[in-house]
């Protein structure tokens, strides 16, 4: 009789028996792949050497777990990745959007410069903060150019008010050189503040005109 032919030990038959319950649930071609393998290593051993060997290929528990995390990580990488579709803009980002479309228009345009240009006429000072107001607020002008519409106003007026106070000042100087004793009366400041703000609407009027063209030629 040969080596294949002798029967299996019991400390064999009980080991393949054990690895077989722990490896319930495990695929049938595989589980039997591992059961051979197992059994064909033992095979063939007398007691003493097939219990140091069951010794050394370890509890069938720990088999059984190896076993079914390969069969695991296998069919993970076969599995195909699945792509996840774009998530949709939020509705914020939607009405931001169209909001920056709607004071980029050309009405919106002209309704702004109308605005710089006349807005004082029609309710003093506050049309005319209206007006730039809205037109910080459109992207058709560039920085620049919101920041010359915004200062050059307030720059000339500070400049009329500045040479009134000069000449004021010379005046009074020229006629104290004349006659000593003379004394003349001091402007009010907010005489100087109103004469000073008559030159604005004039100033508005030229900058909402200039708005109008840089707006509608960068269309």
């Amino acid at each position: 009789m040969t080596d294949h032919a002798r029967p299996r030990p019991q400390v064999v038959r009980g080991y393949l028996r054990e690895l077989d319950d722990a490896l319930a649930g495990v695929p049938d071609a595989l589980r039997r792949d591992v059961l051979d393998g197992v059994a064909g290593d033992l095979d063939g051993l007398d007691p003493a050497a097939a219990a140091a060997r069951i010794e050394q290929l370890g509890d069938p528990a720990h088999i059984a777990a190896e076993t079914r995390a390969g069969l695991e990580a296998r069919v993970a990488s076969e599995r195909p990745t699945r792509v996840e579709p774009a998530a949709p803009e939020p509705a914020a980002s939607a009405a931001t959007d169209a909001g920056s479309a709607v004071v980029s228009r050309g009405w919106f345009v002209v309704i702004t410069a109308l605005l710089v240009a006349f807005g004082g006429f029609i309710v003093p000072l506050v049309g005319w903060i209206v007006g730039l107001v809205l037109m910080w607020m459109s992207a058709a002008w560039r920085r620049w150019e919101k920041w010359t519409a915004t200062l050059v106003p307030v720059g000339l007026v500070a400049v009329v008010a500045m040479f009134q106070a000069i000449g004021s000042w010379i005046d009074q100087a020229n006629q104290a050189a004349v006659d000593p004793g003379f004394s003349a009366p001091v402007m009010p400041w907010s005489f100087q503040l109103w004469t000073s703000l008559a030159t604005l609407p004039f100033v508005m009027v030229a900058v909402g005109i200039w708005l109008l063209v840089r707006g509608l030629r960068s269309r």
